[in-house]
């Protein structure tokens, strides 16, 4: 398992960096989704995944984040856009209750694609229902 510190307070790990039958990868993001921790990183997904990875099937596990701003949800945006150009898609699932929240709130479910747990994040890159 491959890792890589983005910022002191938030970091991106592949949890299974190659690419899976169906084309799947999964990551996993840790800490506070913000934007004193996305500072220095312009895109955080290009680094862990490469210029190409956005036309991978990605999930990405937040189980493990304290908290987001409104820097974390503006990557999120960009990222799903990126995916969405160049083919591929992300999923973000195992949503802790309060990055839910805010989520919630932006209404981001009708723009991102969220998922309860990974089974269901797989069932939406396989074309299913979350």
């Amino acid at each position: 398992m491959s890792s890589r510190a983005l910022a002191s307070s938030w970091s991106t790990h592949a949890i299974d960096p190659r690419i899976r039958p169906g084309g799947v990868t999964r990551l996993e993001c840790a800490g506070a989704i913000t934007q004193t921790a996305l500072w220095q990183n312009a895109n955080p997904f290009e680094e862990v995944l490469g210029e190409t990875g956005f036309a991978r099937k990605v999930l990405v596990s937040l189980l493990k984040a304290d908290y987001i701003d409104s820097a974390g949800v503006g990557l999120f945006i960009l990222c799903h856009k990126k995916f969405t150009d160049s083919g591929g898609m992300m999923v973000l699932y195992a949503i802790p209750p309060l990055v839910n929240h805010i989520f919630q709130f932006l209404k981001m479910d009708t723009v991102l694609h969220l998922a309860k747990d990974e089974a269901a994040s797989a069932g939406l890159v396989q074309g299913g229902q979350p």
